[in-house]
């Protein structure tokens, strides 16, 4: 680095975490108390010879300091004495492929020498992290008599190398011994979840409901594979705690012990071997409620269907169908379903989404019929689309000897398009069944 002082004498500097910048005293960066990084790091209390107003260079080496970590660089000059000033500090950023090791212990109130107030970690001992003038942003969980407060704290370490943890702390009697070493990796930490959003609302009683969830996978290093999710809810009401209410290997999660109408809020964090990456922001929803669904709505969705000559048997419970830009959307649940065209006229058109969980079959077809088109995709058309799968059925086609079939997941879903042409008479006994069983 470079730097010029006014007046001729020695310096001192540390290397801190930007919040620590505004609690760090001269003093302590005099006696290199509070820098981080290895000893030749601003970890030293020698000071330098400064030359008054001359440009000068001051190398430092083996910092080992985190990768893609931002720090702040402080100087303390003096004349001799404390009688300095300390610098306002400038910010750089390391870069590199950042791991982490998350370190945890518990910290006792009051010990031999009075009670802890600050804690160092050092990596094959070199020290990473000093919680100076940090320790209430530590303090998570209070449990246990004498109490105790659990410390977490993440540092920064080179994936694929071995480190050896060791902890110190201090009270009036000075600083600890350091404790027994901890062998550990490094892991790369899980990226954050992105679109958490709802798949589908359904009530399981009269005052019981369900809501899916599905959301986009981070989109992680190589290394940082997630391996399950964690999948938190509030009690309800917006009253924001949140607890643990299940896990997933995949991206989507079905919520089945809701209150029905209630609003309630969900968030989501993706778990490796690092431990559990970001929480996502709250996504807030209202679980399906009967009574918050009019019965004229519901007679107008399957209206849409019947325009089409399209049935759906049973018939459309509250918060199985809904109806997004002209498609109609079916949400599963436990109850087998299936949707059937017996007979069909000229000019029908219908657009349907079947979502997961369910499997869908199509389990009969015959379109053989009055042809009074030119192409017989012009007369009548079903198609059914999963994905990148798409099976397609015209006017003469009849079902085919490997029945399409379809496994639908949370989130996922299946189109299905109807669509008839000019006929030239109405093909009363042809048509379509597609069951969607649990």
């Amino acid at each position: 680095m470079e730097y010029r002082t006014a007046t001729a004498g020695f310096a001192w500097c540390a290397i801190v975490l930007p919040e620590m910048v505004e609690s760090v005293p001269g003093a302590s960066v005099m006696s290199g108390n509070v820098s981080l990084g290895g000893p030749n790091c601003c970890q030293s209390s020698t000071p330098i010879t400064t030359l008054a107003n001359v440009l000068q260079q001051w190398t430092l080496t083996n910092c080992a300091l985190s990768m893609d970590t931002e720090y702040v660089f402080l100087m303390y000059s003096s004349s001799g004495g404390l009688d300095g000033t300390l610098s306002s500090g400038y910010t750089f950023k390391t870069f590199g492929t950042l791991g982490h090791i998350r370190v945890t212990w518990l910290q006792k109130e009051t010990d031999v020498g009075g009670s802890v107030d600050r804690y160092r970690i050092f990596l094959n001992g070199t020290q990473v992290y000093d919680d100076f003038s940090l320790r209430g942003s530590l303090e998570q969980t209070r449990a246990g008599s004498p109490p105790q407060w659990v410390r977490v704290v993440d540092v920064a370490c080179t994936p694929g190398l071995n480190y050896q943890v060791t902890l110190a702390g201090r009270n009036f009697a000075g600083w600890s011994t350091l404790s027994t070493p901890l062998t550990t990796g490094c892991f790369l930490r899980p990226g954050s979840i992105s679109n958490l959003r709802e798949v589908a609302s359904y009530q399981l009683t009269e005052d019981r409901a369900a809501l899916a969830l599905a959301w986009n996978a981070p989109a992680n290093s190589v290394g940082a594979d997630t391996a399950y999710y964690n999948v938190y809810r509030d009690q309800g009401l917006r009253q924001a705690l949140f607890r643990l209410i299940g896990t997933t290997q995949t991206p989507f999660f079905n919520d089945t012990d809701l209150d029905a109408g209630r609003a309630y809020g969900y968030q989501v964090a993706a778990v490796n071997a690092f431990g559990e990456g970001p929480v996502s922001d709250v996504l807030f929803l209202q679980a399906a409620d009967s009574s918050a669904i009019p019965q004229t709505e519901l007679s107008r969705l399957s209206g849409l269907l019947s325009q089409a000559d399209v049935q759906l048997v049973p018939a459309a419970a509250f918060g199985v169908l809904d109806e997004v830009g002209g498609v109609v959307q079916i949400y599963s649940n436990d109850l087998a379903r299936e949707l059937r065209v017996q007979g069909y006229s000229s000019q029908r058109r219908a657009h349907v989404a079947a979502f997961g969980p369910v499997n869908l079959t199509l389990e009969a077809l015959d379109l053989a019929g009055n042809t009074g088109e030119e192409e017989p995709c012009e007369e009548a058309r079903l198609a059914i689309s999963v994905g990148d799968v798409f099976d397609e059925f015209c006017a003469g086609d009849e079902l085919p000897q490997n029945s399409v079939f379809h496994t639908l997941p949370y989130g996922n879903f299946a189109v299905i398009s109807w669509r008839t042409g000019s006929l030239s008479t109405s093909a009363s006994s042809n048509g379509w069944t597609i069951s969607l069983r649990p």
